[in-house]
This record gives structure tokens, C-alpha cells and sequence, in this order.
């Protein structure tokens, strides 16, 4: 999949077994957890691997799948906490207001006054809402709810994001997270 030249997007991860048949179980970041193996081919960071899933069931542990060619829990193993990825081309287009967790990742994040916050550094869901983790000049991070009330606009083709009511989640106000009001 390198070769096509695409970017590629993590749609999940290899985090253990399910039984002593080589079935393993997948941390999904698919829309649809269950969808994970519907892109075709999933392949590791470095394309030294690939992978055909076909997905078995989907639980609150995460999906359990078989992996073409392991059939054993003892081949699974040297896989645990691999990352899966997909050609980007292979997705499907978003809808407005819609993104990739892997376009926002790196974005510049400014206030709503302009002023340098830092950059996004990462993107979860731990189950109650999307989460916007914010690293600053100074290496501190800090996490937001990635909601249209604190995330209000989003600009992919400038690179970079912009927050509002940053206060709320930070009692100590902006100046603790290193922001340069002075431009």
C-alpha cells in the first residue's frame, strides 16, 4: 500500500487474543467498530506486515476478528499492540464538518483571540465524547471535549484550529498553559 503514495490512517490496533485459536481482539477506531475489517487490507505502520481481518464479533472488549494465516493464540502474540492502517484513498468521503482523527493531529490550535496555544498532539474516546488533547510550546498538555462549544472552527487547509471557552477547563486560566497573550 506505500507504494500508492497515499496517506495512511490508523483504524485500529492488535490488543490481544480471544481464546486458543489465533482469534484477536482489535481496538477499533472505525465509526462502526465492526467495520474495521470492511477497507480491505490492513497494514502495520512500516508496511512490513498485512493483514486480512475478517471480523467475528464485535463486543464491549472491542471486535474480535480472524486474521488470515494465524491460527494460533502463540502467532498472535508477537502482534500485540500493533497498529493497523489503512490507504486513505480506501475511506470514504466525509461529510461536512466531518473529520479524520489523523487530519487534525498536528493542526495548529489557537484562541479565539489568535493567540499560539499549541498543537494537537492527539484525539480519543474513551467512551463519553471525542477528546482533543492540546500539547503547548512548553510540552505541557491538556485535554478538551472536542465539541462545537470549545472547538469552533476547524480550518484543514490553513493547518490549524481554533478554541473558545478555554477557561472553563482550566481554572488557572490561559497563562498556566503557556500561551504568549503578546503575540
Amino acid at each position: 500500500m506505500k507504494s500508492l503514495g497515499g496517506k495512511i490512517v490508523c483504524l485500529g490496533r492488535i490488543v490481544g487474543s480471544q481464546g486458543l485459536e489465533g482469534l484477536a481482539r482489535l481496538k477499533s477506531y472505525t465509526a462502526k467498530p465492526e467495520d474495521i475489517g470492511a477497507y480491505g487490507p490492513l497494514v502495520d505502520k512500516k508496511h512490513n506486515y498485512r493483514f486480512n481481518i475478517s471480523v467475528v464479533r464485535s463486543s464491549k472488549k472491542g471486535v474480535v476478528a480472524q486474521i488470515e494465516g494465524i491460527s494460533s493464540r502463540t502467532e498472535l502474540e508477537k502482534f500485540y499492540g500493533l497498529d493497523l492502517y489503512v490507504d486513505r484513498s480506501v475511506l470514504p468521503e466525509l461529510k461536512d464538518e466531518e473529520f479524520y482523527y489523523s487530519d487534525l493531529v498536528g493542526l495548529l490550535v489557537n484562541d479565539i483571540d489568535g493567540n499560539f496555544i499549541g498543537k494537537v498532539k492527539s484525539m480519543e474516546n474513551f467512551g463519553a465524547g471525542d477528546i482533543i488533547e492540546v500539547e503547548t510550546p512548553n510540552g505541557e498538555r491538556f485535554m478538551l471535549p472536542f465539541t462545537k462549544k470549545v472547538v469552533t472552527e476547524i480550518n484543514l487547509s490553513a493547518q490549524n484550529i481554533t478554541i473558545d471557552n478555554l477557561k472553563e477547563f482550566n481554572d488557572q486560566g490561559q497563562e498556566s498553559l503557556g500561551v504568549n497573550k503578546n503575540g
